[in-house]
């Protein structure tokens, strides 16, 4: 058994207040698109190429359940860490550690290129990614964690935009620290009110408090009891073996500004899509 700490995002698109999908889709993706494409979103052309030659060589069918494959500026960064995680060498080998636990780093797992060519002789063709490796895993406490977005610069409070809640609360001084069935952060682009909803599911082991700011920031945060002043300190274990789950629902809406999204049947809809309680 591993530890997978886990989490599923349902995203819902409309072009109107009453416009979203209520069907979810799910698709295999092979490693070497994920890394293709996550490497674009950073800025690594050399892996987007790596993952794009790569694409058609595997032999087909197996999936590697987990795997490894460091960042070499990360691993720069925190071998000069003097708190958890740091990195260090050991025997010539670079280790990282986080508590107590440790993982060995050898070059293979730095190169992307030796990384894919190892998982085209043995055949790999699909993985499911896993953030712990093997476990425990833990998250603390501080008010930037949780699932959040930010906004474009033009429907930010500061320029105009409106924050509001399934309670009626409104601006991000008002609603911060607060736990809420949705919030949602709007304004005018052009002749079109946009805006994008973050709704956290019911069933994840603890409320979301909400860390909002003018500036178009916008946080789910379920982890971050202390910071967002709703009690104690807050260390959130998940241990080998074991499965944290969170869940969120996200809305993207725009309409014309006479028009208003109805978030509250969009947060119904949501619910209806989430699994139902074992009886």
């Amino acid at each position: 058994m591993r530890t997978n700490s886990s989490g599923d995002v349902s995203g819902r698109t409309g072009g109107s207040p009453s416009a979203y999908s209520a069907t979810e889709r799910r698709r295999d993706v092979s490693r070497r698109r994920f890394l293709a494409a996550a490497a674009a979103a950073v800025g690594a052309p050399a892996i987007v190429a790596a993952g794009r030659a790569a694409e058609t060589t595997a032999r087909g069918g197996l999936i590697d359940c987990q795997s490894h494959l460091f960042c070499q500026e990360l691993v720069a960064l925190m071998e000069k860490r003097s708190s958890d995680p740091v990195v260090f060498v050991r025997d010539g080998m670079r280790v990282v550690k986080m508590g107590d636990w440790l993982r060995k780093i050898p070059p293979h797992y730095l190169d992307v290129d030796v990384k894919l060519a190892a998982m085209d002789a043995a055949g790999v063709e699909r993985t499911a990614l896993s953030i712990n490796d093997p476990g425990p895993e833990w998250f603390g406490d501080q008010e930037e964690m949780g699932f959040g977005v930010r906004v474009a610069t033009p429907i930010t409070e500061k320029n105009g935009g409106l924050i509001t809640t399934s309670t009626g609360g409104k601006t991000a001084k008002a609603t911060w620290g607060k736990a809420f069935d949705w919030c949602d952060y709007s304004g005018l682009i052009g002749d079109r009110r946009a805006g994008v909803t973050l709704m956290p599911d019911p069933a994840n082991f603890r409320p979301s408090w909400f860390h909002n700011r003018d500036y178009g920031l916008m946080v789910a945060n379920t982890f971050g009891r202390q910071a967002m002043k709703q009690g104690n300190v807050s260390r959130v274990e998940v241990k080998k073996g074991e499965t944290l789950r969170l869940r969120f629902g996200v809305l993207l809406h725009s309409a014309t500004p006479d028009q208003n999204a109805d978030l509250a049947a969009a947060y119904r809809d949501f619910l209806s899509l989430l699994p139902k309680p074992a009886p």
